[in-house]
Formats: structure tokens, C-alpha cells, sequence
């Protein structure tokens, strides 16, 4: 039932026509209508100084978005991370820590060398972070500016990260950057549930900067997009898949989930027939992008974002990978986080990572990030 309302909902969202109903489309407009008169009323107390933002005592750089549906939020902030590190920064990353029973109070989940929370306290994105950064604390907390004097207190960072800050307006930053799908801007222009877009259009006019991800080329967006975006810098960036984990049949991911792999490695798709499952904000985009890479999908299972598997979801999962003879399975590495790191697969798994490429290089980003910087000390 759960994965049969979910691809319907997709389907209203991303397709533009109602071929899944007009009733079940006016009812989510309706719904889309509520959440609107509630992102108003919110905004206004930012408008009219009701509620100030607070500054932290260090440089901020925010990533977000205003849409659902895999942006790329993430691997952005985890190459603005590393790149920060390299051009000899203290980048520390903070995240709210959707999902974790610790975001309300806040914790560490990394100190740059070890991972000292799980993802039932932290959530799915931060653990994944901390997976893949080294040298590079991870902090999660619902109050990010609590959450940022415990981090600065603690690990003495020069630059906070922020990973999906956009509509956190409580805290002042230096660099905020917007994403938005190259492929799917503003999708159908609809708030949610009725759309992807999570606040209207006209809030992009926050953003220092916009990043079009998922491109194929640095084109230009449309020209009403450019009036909202007015003369804003803009970024062009396409999502490389990588192969994050590969566990053989009969194994299981405590392995490879207990060591730290820095290395990117590739997996080819082509003609494999595959059982797919994944609980992300854009199911369905993850299964054209495996089906993009030439896989045969012969089944896929949905479940909503930050979803915890059960072992009973597992298991039917597995067996659905076994009943159809499945080459293998093939999962996010989002979602390995989520997964009981003991469970043993009766086929091989793939779970699959992105990264992020600026087109054609990031050397005009870069700058930009550098020149908005210079006034803070590195």
C-alpha cells in the first residue's frame, strides 16, 4: 500500500499530465494550499524582524534547496567540505540530522577521524558524510545555532558547512547556494504534497548564487528563470554515480560499513537484471538513473525518505531478488546507512553513491567561493 501511494504521488509530481486522476490531482492541490498559507506565515517572521537570524563566530556556507526530490544537497557539501580543507580551512559540516533521535539536542558524529554516533541517533546523511570524509568533523542538531557554538567550542572550525540550510533562516550566513535540477527546476511549479517545491519560486531571490545540477551541458535555464534568478552567479553541475559498497552473494554490509573506503569505483550496469530498492526523496529518478545506465529493472520497492528497513522488508526484498533470479540488488548509499548491517544477501548488492561535477570544472566556482571568503581569515 505504503509503495503504491508513494509512486503514485511521484507520478503527479513529475509527470505533467493527470493520468493518475483528477480527483486524487485536486486533492493534493488542496493539501498544496494548506502548506502554502503555512510557509507564509513562517517566512513573514523572518520579514518583518520578528525572529532575527543569529550569527555564528566563523564563516558559513549553506547548500539547500527549494524543491524535494535529490537535488544533490549533500554531495555538494561534501566536495565544498574537502575543498575548504584544501585550501587550508577547519571546514566542519552540520546538518540537521533528519531522522536521528539526536537532533534535538545535537551531537558529534564524527571528529574527522572517528564516527562515534550511529544512524539511529544522527540520521542516514550525516553517518554517509562521515563515512567519506577524513579530517572533517560532522555535527548534527535541529538548532543550528546551538548546534554550531557546540561545534565551534569543540573543534575550533574557521568554516561551517551547512548541509540543506536554505530554508533555515535563524542562521546568518555568508554563502548561500541554491540548487536547482537542471532537468526539472521548479518542476510543476506546485508546492507540496501537489508539487516538489517546497516554498514558492520567488524565494530563490534569497540565494548569493544558484547551481543547476543533474545537467548534461552549462545551458542557460529558460528565461523566466532567469528573471526570478535576476543577475545571480550560476553554476552548472552534472551527478556522477559511483559504486560506494558491492557485497558479494550470501554477504552482508557489516564489513564494508566498519571501514572508511575513500577510493570511487565504477559498476557497470548494462544488461543486468535488477531487483531495485531505495527510500529517498526522489525514488523514482533513482530507477530511470539505473535504468539510464542500461540496467534491467524487473522489480522495484519504494519507501519514504530516511525510511528504516525492517528486517521483514528486507527479507522480502531478498526474496524477490531470488524468486525473479535477479543478477543482483541495487540500493543508494544513502540508504546502506539504513540498512541491519548483518542481514545476509542471497544475491550481490550495489549500493550506489553521487558525486558532484561542475561543467565544465569547478574553476569559476572555486572563485566565487573564494572571493565571497576573502574577508574572513583562513
Amino acid at each position: 500500500m505504503i509503495d503504491w501511494l508513494i509512486r503514485r504521488v511521484e507520478r503527479v509530481i513529475y509527470s505533467p499530465s493527470r493520468q493518475d486522476g483528477f480527483l486524487f490531482e485536486r486533492f493534493l492541490r488542496g493539501l498544496s494550499y494548506a502548506y502554502a498559507a503555512g510557509v507564509h506565515l513562517a517566512g513573514r517572521r523572518f520579514g518583518d524582524g520578528r525572529q532575527p537570524a543569529r550569527r555564528l563566530p566563523c564563516a558559513v556556507i549553506s547548500i539547500g534547496n527549494i524543491s524535494v526530490g535529490g537535488s544533490g544537497k549533500t554531495p555538494l557539501t561534501m566536495m565544498i567540505a574537502q575543498w575548504a580543507r584544501q585550501a587550508g580551512w577547519r571546514p566542519l559540516i552540520l546538518s540537521r540530522g533528519y531522522g536521528g533521535s539526536a537532533s534535538k539536542t545535537g551531537a558529534i558524529v564524527s571528529d574527522g577521524r572517528h564516527i562515534v554516533s550511529d544512524v539511529a541517533a544522527c540520521g542516514d546523511e550525516p553517518l554517509m558524510m562521515a563515512r567519506r570524509l577524513k579530517d572533517i568533523p560532522v555535527v548534527v542538531g535541529q538548532d543550528r545555532f546551538q548546534a554550531g557554538m557546540m561545534a565551534i567550542e569543540r573543534f575550533r572550525p574557521d568554516l561551517i558547512v551547512l548541509d540543506d540550510g536554505f530554508q533555515h533562516r535563524r542562521l546568518r550566513r555568508d554563502i548561500d547556494l541554491v540548487l536547482l535540477d537542471g532537468q526539472f527546476p521548479l518542476g510543476n511549479g506546485c508546492l507540496l504534497p501537489r508539487g516538489p517545491l517546497r516554498e514558492p519560486a520567488a524565494a530563490l531571490k534569497r540565494a548569493d548564487a544558484a547551481v543547476f545540477t543533474r545537467c548534461l551541458s552549462a545551458r542557460p535555464p529558460n528565461s523566466r528563470l532567469q528573471t526570478m534568478l535576476g543577475d545571480m552567479p550560476l553554476f552548472y553541475a552534472a551527478h556522477q554515480s559511483y559504486l560506494a559498497a558491492e557485497i558479494p552473494a550470501n554477504g552482508c554490509l557489516s564489513q564494508w560499513r566498519g571501514v572508511a573506503d575513500q577510493k570511487v569505483k565504477k559498476i557497470k550496469l548494462t544488461g543486468q537484471r535488477v531487483v531495485l530498492f531505495s527510500a529517498i526523496a526522489g525514488n523514482l529518478r533513482f530507477q530511470q538513473s539505473v535504468m539510464g545506465q542500461g540496467a534491467n529493472v524487473i522489480n522495484a520497492f519504494s519507501f519514504p525518505d530516511h525510511h528504516p528497513f525492517s528486517r521483514s522488508q528486507l527479507t522480502r526484498i531478498a526474496e524477490s531478488a531470488e524468486s525473479m533470479a535477479a543478477d543482483m540488488l541495487v540500493t543508494t548509499e544513502k540508504d546502506a546507512m539504513r540498512i541491519a548491517p548483518d542481514f545476509c544477501w542471497p544475491r550481490p548488492l550495489a549500493a550506489l553513491g553521487v558525486r558532484t561535477k561542475f561543467l565544465p570544472d569547478e574553476t569559476a566556482f572555486s572563485a566565487f567561493l573564494r572571493e565571497r571568503l576573502k574577508g574572513d581569515s583562513v
